[in-house]
């Protein structure tokens, strides 16, 4: 189902909580800046982990994200918001951002690309 969001603005959420879901290398407190920016509870927030076992031990776990998102639509969660990296604070490593878009544009989710 499309969200509707995009039409009903901020009521919405009155009965589906949003997802911010951002990447555990992210810059510590990039969260709940942007929470407190859209009115929105630390609850909103959703880490994902970084892949350790193929590539940089500093980029989103794509499949584990993509899971996330499912099982957060599954319980009737509104994901609202991906916040990925092209350039880790720490290391500069840079998040899959293709794949990242394919799957904000499968679930109708906005992206943010911070650095």
């Amino acid at each position: 189902a499309l969200p509707i969001y995009t039409t009903e603005g901020f009521s919405v959420f009155f009965s589906k909580q949003p997802v911010i879901y951002i990447s555990s290398a992210s810059r510590s407190g990039l969260g709940q800046f942007v929470c407190t920016q859209l009115g929105l509870p630390l609850s909103c927030l959703c880490r994902v982990p970084c892949n350790t076992m193929f590539g940089s031990q500093h980029q989103m776990d794509v499949a584990l994200l993509d899971r996330l998102i499912k099982e957060d639509t599954e319980s009737g969660r509104v994901p609202l918001l991906l916040m990925a990296n092209a350039g880790t604070p720490g290391a500069g490593h840079t998040d899959k951002l293709v794949r990242l878009k394919e799957l904000c544009d499968q679930y109708k989710m906005w992206t943010q690309i911070g650095r």
